[in-house]
């Protein structure tokens, strides 16, 4: 069962604000069926799901669920690690059925089969049963159950609310894989249970993948932080393969070998970003002697070759660097849409602020914080206020917005034609001087594809009004989206006010796609619109 299609039903009344709005008018051989659409993952929500879910929705992953428990760790917590028994296999299927015709959810969409979003929907009818209780909060990515709380009192009381609404939807709690960490001595905590189990201490837990307990200094008696030390046993391993394969004559291309290590190396920097952040410079350089070793590595290069020319040649940042900038930009991006991760952002944005107070953290969620404060302070940016809509974030592209104009396909031709002169004249009302462009994209039954755009008013390019050639492999879209986007770079090399009008209502769907199945085409005819600041085309 699709999510996208639950995710545009639960939330319908959600409609985009875009930047750009084209007006189609449909021609009968290239109309499309328009489908319904997914609202935008940064204005979307989900605002019929529990704000504590954040597996397997759009824009909502794991570095939340880490961020949110790192600012929360203090020096009172209690955090209760709860895991779930066979969590997908055993889900209630009449439970998920009775939640989503609770959300509204009717016709074809009850009959699909079990899928990772619907347990979202069995998880939600588990966290609407539980109490509100002080001080302690829940944060669920899948069956990975996360309990925060600043009471021994109030987590055991909320433990028991717990096991008693997973028991009414039919999930079952394993004790002897939970357990409870928290900064304060043993001594200090009392026994926690589940049901009539106990439920173990632990001085050090790994949640997603990632450690909790994070101290930013090295432990006595060693000389290389723990962390580091388990990266640095268990990199070389992925390493071994791409030294086999540079290794020999005809070994892979250099720029296999960088993807290869950017896929399979680089990816559990990124991953563990949140946790390398509350480290020293001076600790992380461990790793970056690493990635030096590995850059020699997949270029051949001998020991005298200066690092700089080994990561300009490999399109690399220093290591340290790309680990401080990924937890900026997210830390940013949060900024931007705080609903996607409520109490992170609120800590960043206090903290930002050198005159409030510092909320009291744990060491490493100290770290954290302070690195990533300066990070921002240093690029001389305006953080939004909170609840204002902040429109497209920096490093988003505007979405086009598109209208029809109603046209059947059963209108005779001469209708067809009137209304859409109609609409042309209406449109070319609002521009001073208007000049039309038409475009076509098509493909033919022996596979060959082009597309061409002609102008009755505008001067022709040096070469004519003539179209060119795409790939055999082209499908009409991609041929249309090619056309418009020749249409795009002609007037706005000319410098003209102008209609460009198409007759291909997908083709103008895709441009209005937040996830462009075309690429190139899409991304340069965005590129160039923002750069002419175009605002409508026909």
């Amino acid at each position: 069962m699709c999510a996208n299609r639950f995710l545009a039903q639960i939330n319908r009344q959600h409609q985009p604000s875009n930047k750009h709005r084209f007006h189609v008018t449909p021609h009968q051989q290239d109309c499309e069926e328009e489908t319904p659409k997914c609202p935008p993952p940064q204005s979307c929500s989900q605002n019929k799901l529990s704000p504590r879910i954040y597996g397997f929705l759009p824009q909502q992953g794991t570095h939340h669920c880490l961020m949110e428990l790192y600012t929360r760790l203090s020096p009172t917590s209690v955090v209760a690690f709860i895991d779930l028994k066979s969590a997908f296999d055993i889900a209630h299927r009449d439970i998920i059925l009775d939640q989503l015709i609770d959300f509204g959810i009717k016709g074809n969409l009850l009959r699909g089969v079990l899928s990772p979003f619907l347990f979202n929907i069995l998880l939600h009818r588990l966290l609407s049963l539980l109490p509100n209780t002080d001080n302690t909060t829940i944060t669920c990515y899948a069956d990975d159950i996360c309990i925060h709380s600043t009471s021994p009192y109030h987590l055991q009381r909320f433990l028991s609310s717990f096991y008693e609404s997973a028991s009414s939807c039919g999930l079952i709690i394993s004790p002897g894989k939970s357990r409870i960490f928290s900064p304060r001595p043993a001594r200090n905590l009392l026994e926690f249970t589940v049901g009539n189990n106990v439920v173990p201490l632990c001085t050090q837990y790994i949640y997603l993948g990632a450690p909790v307990g994070i101290t930013p200094s090295i432990p006595a008696r060693q000389r290389v932080h723990p962390i580091v030390q388990d990266l640095l046993a268990r990199l070389p391993r992925r390493l071994t393969p791409l030294k086999w394969l540079t290794n020999y004559s005809s070994g892979v291309s250099i720029p296999v070998a960088r993807t290869i290590y950017v896929a399979f190396i680089h990816s559990v920097i990124d991953y563990l970003s949140p946790v390398l952040c509350q480290l020293s410079r001076l600790t992380l350089q461990l790793l970056e002697k690493f990635q030096n070793q590995a850059m020699r590595f997949i270029l051949g290069s001998p020991a005298s070759t200066r690092i700089v020319n080994l990561q300009h040649e490999l399109r690399l940042p220093p290591l340290v660097e790309r680990i401080y900038s990924n937890v900026t930009y997210f830390s940013i991006k949060c900024l931007y849409y705080p609903h996607l991760s409520p109490h992170y952002p609120n800590i960043i944005r206090t903290s930002l602020d050198l005159d409030a107070p510092r909320p009291q953290l744990h060491q490493g969620g100290r770290t954290l914080v302070s690195t990533v404060c300066s990070s921002i302070r240093g690029l001389d940016i305006n953080i939004l206020a909170e609840n204002v809509d902040h429109g497209l974030a920096p490093w988003q592209t505007p979405v086009l917005a598109i209208s029809y104009t109603p046209v059947s396909k059963t209108d005779l031709p001469q209708l067809q034609q009137q209304r859409a002169l109609e609409t042309i004249d209406r449109l070319c009302s609002s521009l001073s001087v208007v000049h039309h462009l038409y475009t076509d994209g098509s493909l033919q039954q022996d596979r060959s594809a082009g597309c061409a755009v002609f102008s009755p008013l505008l001067e022709p390019p040096p070469e004519g009004w003539t179209g060119h050639r795409l790939p055999k492999s082209s499908s009409s879209k991609y041929c249309e989206l090619h056309g418009l986007l020749d249409a795009v770079i002609l007037i706005t090399r000319t410098r003209n006010n102008g209609f460009i009008i198409c007759d291909s209502q997908s083709a103008l769907q895709a441009l209005s796609s937040h996830k462009p199945a075309y690429q190139p085409p899409d991304t340069q005819i965005h590129r160039d619109l923002d750069m002419a600041n175009m605002s409508s085309l026909a």
